[in-house]
């Protein structure tokens, strides 16, 4: 006679007659309990022939074997993790596998169970199976910094002084002023071409310096034809020592490396012009210092 049945719940072999699972706790559906036929014997009680006694009945006074206990509930002596009579759960803290076999006659042979490892892990790149988890480690470059030395600013073209607030060039200015092409076309024009360039230079020397220092130059036609007339020619000596000397200053500002400044004007346009050549060297340096600031301002504004 077969005296097993099993659990709709967990699908483990429990006696006939079980109204709980020793396993699962779950109530077992369909359970038909023979008292006569069945030979399971767990305890004084019987589920179906003895009411349920009262939980302040005083317990089975009988020896208890290892993982045995005594229900609270039926007064029933078990050894599952729940009661087979009410589901009530062991109060012992850790109850062991019940071999079936060896509590009853009736049980069927059970293979034991294996604990669960929450820590392992599937074998990766060739490591043995059931490996410890490495613990986590930041990457050094996500570690915030800590007194980090400060970074040093991009190499550029820009000359080392150059004011850190530059502009970008309102528009491309000229930088191909030369003293013989000045002084040929100012010939054939009868000194028209003279005053063209010349006009252009005052221009561009506000374009490249007036946002930076302040200033204006005065338009060369307005010194040449205006002022000069009516100071007999001595404000045509203040206008070129102003331009001058502001060309050698925006040379310095811009980190250019060519000299140039009012002491040219006055060197070889003025003294200069006793050796003749003093006036040719002194314009050839005037618009070579224009050119490569144009050349600069056409770059970095």
């Amino acid at each position: 006679m077969n005296d097993m049945m099993t659990c709709t719940s967990c699908g483990k072999e429990i006696p006939i007659g079980s109204s709980f699972c020793p396993y699962c706790g779950c109530t077992v559906e369909g359970a038909d309990f023979d008292p006569e036929g069945s030979t399971t014997v767990l305890g004084s009680f019987n589920p179906f022939t003895d009411p349920v006694p009262s939980n302040d009945a005083a317990p089975a006074q009988e020896a208890l074997g290892e993982g045995e206990w005594i229900c609270p509930t039926c007064n029933n002596k078990n050894n599952s993790r729940f009661c087979i009579f009410c589901g009530t759960k062991s109060p012992l803290e850790d109850v062991p596998v019940v071999d079936v076999a060896q509590a009853a006659p009736v049980f069927a042979q059970m293979p034991p169970q294996q604990p669960e490892m929450p820590d392992r892990c599937p074998p990766q790149n060739g490591e043995p199976a059931g490996a410890l988890v490495p613990p986590q480690e930041i990457p050094a470059q996500d570690a915030a910094p800590v007194n980090m030395p400060p970074q040093p600013m991009a190499q550029t073209d820009m000359p080392m002084n150059m004011p850190p607030q530059m502009m970008a060039p309102l528009k491309q200015l000229k930088t191909n002023r030369g003293l013989l092409k000045f002084c040929l076309l100012s010939i054939i024009t009868f000194g028209i071409y003279a005053l063209v360039v010349m006009t252009g230079l005052s221009d561009d020397i506000n374009i490249i310096a007036s946002r930076y220092d302040g200033k204006k130059t005065m338009n060369y036609l307005l010194m040449t034809f205006i002022l000069t007339p009516f100071t007999l020619g001595i404000y045509t000596l203040v206008w070129y020592h102003k331009i001058s000397a502001r060309i050698g200053e925006e040379l310095q500002r811009r980190g250019i490396d060519y000299s140039f400044d009012a002491k040219d004007f006055w060197l070889w346009n003025i003294l200069g012009s006793m050796i003749i050549v003093g006036p040719f060297i002194y314009t050839h340096k005037l618009f070579k210092a224009m050119n490569l600031l144009s050349e600069n301002y056409n770059i970095y504004g």
